[in-house]
C-alpha cells in the first residue's frame, strides 16, 4: 500500500479508523515498526535503489490512540523486481500479493496494478515535474550576472556558489 501510495501522488494512512469510519483506535505505539527506515528497509530487498518518504504520526484523542502514516509522491516510479507474499497461517498456502515487473497504484479503497490510465496520468505527470524544475534551473541561471561562475549540485538540483 505505501509504494502504491507513492506511486499515486503520495497520501496519508490513518490507522485506528475503520472502514466504516469507526474510531477504534490503535492498541500500542507503532513508532518502531512504522519508522521510515524500517519500511524502506523492507521495501529494497524487494525493489533494489526504491525510496519511499514516509513520516509515522501518532496522536491521543478522547482517551484512544491513532497513527497517520504520511507517505510523499514519488519522485519516480517503483516497481518490484522480486514477488512479496505472507503465510496466512498453519495448514494455508503461501499468498503472495506483489507479483514483479508489476506497477502498483492506489484506486479508491484499494491497491490495485496499474491500467493504461493510470500510466499515462503519471507519466504524464512526472513530465511535467521534470519540465518546471528544468525551467526553474534555466530562470536560476539567467538571473547570474554575467560572467559569473556557477555550478549545478546534482545531488539537491539547485545552484552551488563556486
Amino acid at each position: 500500500d505505501i509504494v502504491a501510495m507513492a506511486n499515486s501522488r503520495g497520501g496519508v494512512l490513518i490507522l485506528g479508523v475503520d472502514d466504516d469510519g469507526t474510531r477504534l483506535g490503535i492498541n500500542r505505539s507503532l513508532l518502531r515498526e512504522l519508522d521510515p527506515a524500517r519500511i524502506n528497509g523492507k521495501i529494497e530487498p524487494k525493489a533494489p535503489g526504491a525510496h519511499v518518504r514516509v513520516t509515522y504520526h501518532e496522536l491521543h484523542y478522547y482517551k484512544r490512540l491513532y497513527g497517520f502514516l504520511v507517505v510523499a509522491p514519488g519522485e519516480g516510479l517503483i516497481v518490484f523486481d522480486k514477488d512479496w507474499g505472507y503465510n496466512p497461517g498453519p495448514g494455508k498456502p503461501h499468498k503472495t500479493v506483489i507479483y514483479p515487473g508489476v506497477l502498483y497504484v492506489r484506486g479508491v479503497g484499494e491497491t490495485r496494478p496499474t491500467r493504461q490510465a493510470d500510466l499515462s496520468r503519471i507519466v504524464h505527470e512526472l513530465i511535467e515535474i521534470g519540465s518546471r524544475k528544468f525551467l526553474a534551473r534555466i530562470e536560476t541561471l539567467a538571473s547570474v550576472p554575467l560572467g559569473a561562475w556557477v555550478s549545478i549540485c546534482q545531488r539537491c538540483d539547485r545552484l552551488a556558489d563556486r
